[in-house]
This record gives structure tokens, C-alpha cells and sequence, in this order.
């Protein structure tokens, strides 16, 4: 059985974080700076959750293997009852909005669309015991995603539930120094017949390090991506571990997936990005990736973050090359769309650039790779993988009613105490959940 897995093909799942019905603009995530700018606005869950149906459906007809990441239940009201807050949901949410503004916006955050914070992955043909391995992040720097693992242990659990195919473990322990972020701190290099592999993981701070940002928190610790690797049967000549810029953290840059890309045997990476770059470019090279760097002439990191250019999603379409997914504000940028056409010219591998709407989640500060989790999984495992969330045409009508009769078109602050709307958000996500058979 494991060698016939090793001469599997191995396919990229995109599993696509799927917007909530209390999709809403908080602007809970300090050091993001598209949330914090936005915090308060009127939202509009519907527009959001069509848009990424829009993206999925996009990718499916390019020939991608898609998946749905359901989104998680909210409003949270156990939380409110675990910390004391008592009565009738109405009387609980006026109470709450009076003493810890914070702590209502947390527990209606519809932050679970961005998929990317999921989890960390490792496909089978990397891992030592051969399965493929999910470590939900424990998304601790945060109060409103810290709520999210225990939900999204259950739905991984679930969608990847077979034991001889998969390991999903728990989050790792809730403590400063092993805060975990997922996905959008990890990059995953291998040849075209997903040999070779090799592991980067990027961290913001460690004990040892003496350059840490002033400004804004570094959310990944090394020690967090340490006991990942592990876990996931990594050996040491299988991963780097490299330290985030703080300049770039403080400019806004709280993850890596904003400012840094890969797909394949390719990385585009800002000038700025990491500290010790040239070396680290220099070893990824000499490991046959090729790399791209984007200097500050080029796009400044204030630029990098409004645009969200490095937050594009790239996949390998069966018509050959790379296609690379833009958000819409990098085509109204006349510089950024330059830089787009042109790393499409210089780069052969690079056969598609499309720009799309995600207007929503980017102004809560997502863009199109913070939608999806990659996860790279054979025949055997696409077969025993939880069938109810593969993405087809009858699944994306489905999904797509029901958005659209079941979905606000606007959602503003003073909904949040409404125990109404709490009551209609939870009967919606059941019913997401019934289309996807999932519990």
C-alpha cells in the first residue's frame, strides 16, 4: 500500500473557505490592515459568499479540484455563557455589547472563511508514516479566531476521517510560545511529479531571536512550526525555518502569505520579506526553485499590503503552466497590474493571470490565498475523502440558492445584539451544513 501510494499522482485540493451568514466588518485582527480600516462598515454576507462561490466555480472550470470549507456557527453564545454572561440570548447580547464590545464582535466573527489559517498540511508522499497529515492551528494571537480550532478540528475530522489515508491532530497547546497560524506561514516546494519535496516554514518571533516587530504582534512562533514538522514526520533535510522581517510585520505584514508566494517549484518573494533574505533566496535556488524577488521599486510593502499582490492563489492547470489568481484591486493599481503582466513575460512557466472580485473578504482582509487550503492528495485519498464537500455543478447551485434566499444582503454594528438574527445565522449554517452531509 505505501509504495503504490508513492507512484500515485498527486492533485493540489484547493479546500475553499465558504463566507458566513454574519459575515461582518469588526475589525478584530490588529496589525491587519485592511481589517482595522474597515472595522465598522456595513457588510454584505450575501455579495461575500457569492463571490467566493464565484471563485470555486471559476477554479472548477479551469479543471482544479475543489473542496468547501463550511463556515463555523455563530453567534458563539456557549462563549458568552462560559464567561458568565446569563439570561435570554437578547439580554445576554445587550449585556455583552455593554460591558466587552470586543468579546460580541468575537463571538459573530465570520473569520473561519479564510482557510489558509485552517491548518498545516503535509501530503503522504512527504510524511514518514505515509498519511496525510492536517495540525489545525491553535490561532492563539487572536481572541476572535482562537475560538476557531475546536470547530475546525471537528469538520477536518470529518471531511478527512479515514484513519489509513489521514491523520488530523489536535491543535498544538495554547500557550505565547507555540501560537500557530497555519497554512498562510508554510510553502511547500516539489517537482512536477511532487518528488523532491521540501518544507518552508516562516515564523515572526522566537526566544532566541533578537529582532522582534515594535508595532504590531509577530503571530507564528518558530517553536509553533517546530513541533508541526514533527508531528507531521519531517526530517531535518526536508524543511527551513526562516524569521519574518519585523519591519515588514509592523508595516502590516501579518503573515507571510502577504508578502511572499509559491506554487510548485516556484517562489515570488518581496525584497523585504525575511530576515537573512539573500541567503535564504540563495538556498532555495540552489535547491532548483525558482525564485523571483520583488524589490521596493518595484512594489513598496504599503503597496504590497493594500493591493494584497502576494495573497494571489496559484494553481497548475491540466492545459499546462501555472495560472495565477489576482485580486481585483491589483488590476486597478496601473503599477501592480504592470508588475502582473510582467512576471507573466518573464516567467515561461506562468501561462494565466486572471483579477477577481473578492471585494468583501478583502475588506476584512483576505484576499484569494487566504481562501483556500492546499491540499495535495492522490487518487486513493480524493476517493476517501469525505465526498458530500467536492465542489461540482450541482453543488455550487445548491450552495448558490441558498446563499441568495438565505443570506442578508447587509449586515450592520447594532445586528450583533439582535437575537432574531442570532436565531436566523444558526439555522443557516444547519442548512449549509445539510447540503454538505456534513454534522
Amino acid at each position: 500500500m505505501r509504495h503504490d501510494r508513492l507512484n500515485m499522482t498527486t492533485t493540489e485540493l484547493q479546500l475553499e473557505g465558504l463566507p458566513g451568514p454574519t459575515h461582518n466588518y469588526a475589525g478584530l485582527s490588529f496589525g491587519n490592515v485592511a481589517s482595522s480600516t474597515h472595522g465598522g462598515s456595513i457588510s454584505n454576507p450575501r455579495a461575500a459568499a457569492l463571490q467566493a462561490l464565484g471563485k470555486m466555480n471559476f477554479l472548477y472550470e479551469m479543471g482544479i479540484e475543489v473542496a468547501v470549507m463550511p463556515p463555523h456557527p455563530r453567534p458563539m453564545i456557549d462563549v458568552l455563557h462560559r464567561l458568565g454572561y446569563q439570561g435570554f440570548v437578547h439580554e445576554t447580547l445587550i449585556l455583552a455589547q455593554s460591558e466587552s464590545p470586543e468579546l460580541l464582535n468575537a463571538i459573530w466573527s465570520a473569520s473561519p472563511m479564510w482557510a489558509a489559517n485552517a491548518a498545516t498540511v503535509t501530503p503522504s508522499t512527504d510524511s514518514s508514516d505515509r498519511r496525510v497529515h492536517f495540525t489545525p492551528a491553535n490561532l492563539f494571537s487572536t481572541l476572535h479566531r482562537s475560538f476557531e480550532p475546536r470547530v475546525t478540528t471537528g469538520y477536518l475530522r470529518q471531511i478527512f476521517s479515514d484513519n489509513q489515508y489521514f491523520t488530523v491532530h489536535d491543535p498544538l497547546p495554547v500557550t505565547t510560545r507555540l501560537a500557530d497560524e497555519g497554512a498562510a506561514n508554510h510553502m511547500r516546494f516539489a517537482d512536477s511529479t511532487g518528488a523532491n519535496a521540501h518544507h518552508v516554514f516562516v515564523y515572526g518571533a522566537s526566544p532566541e531571536s533578537a529582532l522582534h516587530p515594535m508595532r504590531f504582534p509577530a503571530r507564528q512562533q518558530l517553536a509553533a512550526s517546530q513541533s508541526v514538522a514533527r508531528l507531521h514526520g519531517l526530517g531535518d533535510s526536508q524543511v527551513t525555518f526562516v524569521q519574518q522581517n519585523p519591519d515588514a510585520i509592523d508595516a502590516g505584514v501579518f503573515h507571510h502569505d502577504v508578502i511572499g508566494m509559491s506554487h510548485a517549484n516556484l517562489m515570488i518573494i518581496h525584497q523585504q520579506a525575511c530576515i537573512n533574505q539573500v541567503a535564504f533566496v540563495q538556498q532555495m535556488q540552489d535547491r532548483g526553485i525558482t525564485v523571483r524577488v520583488i524589490s521596493t521599486d518595484e512594489l513598496s510593502i504599503e503597496q504590497a499590503v493594500k493591493s494584497y499582490f502576494f495573497n494571489a492563489q496559484l494553481v497548475s492547470v491540466p492545459t499546462g503552466g501555472i495560472a495565477i489568481l489576482f485580486p481585483q484591486e491589483c488590476a486597478e493599481d496601473r503599477s501592480v497590474n504592470a508588475l502582473c503582466e510582467r512576471l507573466k513575460n518573464e516567467l515561461g512557466i506562468i501561462s494565466q493571470i486572471h483579477f477577481l472580485d473578492l471585494r468583501e473578504s478583502m475588506k476584512n482582509g483576505g484576499g484569494p490565498a487566504c481562501l483556500r487550503l492546499r491540499v495535495p492528495l492522490n487518487a486513493a485519498e480524493l476517493a476517501a475523502m469525505h465526498q458530500g464537500v467536492r465542489f461540482d455543478l450541482k453543488l455550487y447551485q445548491q450552495l448558490k440558492r441558498l446563499v441568495e434566499s438565505s443570506y442578508r444582503e447587509s449586515i450592520s454594528p447594532a445586528d450583533l445584539r439582535d437575537a432574531a438574527f442570532a436565531d436566523e445565522a444558526l439555522a443557516t449554517h444547519t442548512k449549509i451544513l445539510d447540503v454538505l452531509s456534513l454534522s
